[in-house]
């Protein structure tokens, strides 16, 4: 099943125009990163059973910040 950013539903307007989709596999598993925006990278971190789709509404925003 495919978690990219152009793939699931409800994102905000543009969404996809600022972020992109990245995996990255291991022996165990594959692991998915949605990446975007300028400035210092900031790690958002999901709990389970979340994953980077709880964050869509709020990575626009942070995505627009150039430091912390």
């Amino acid at each position: 099943m495919p978690f990219t950013v152009t793939d699931v539903p409800h994102l905000p307007a543009g969404f996809a125009d600022t972020f992109t989709s990245h995996t990255v596999k291991t022996s165990d598993l594959t692991l998915h990163a949605a990446v975007g925006g300028d400035g210092p990278p900031l790690l958002l971190l999901p709990a389970w059973p979340q994953f980077w789709y709880h964050w869509r509404l709020v990575m626009p925003a942070l995505a627009t910040r150039d430091s912390w």
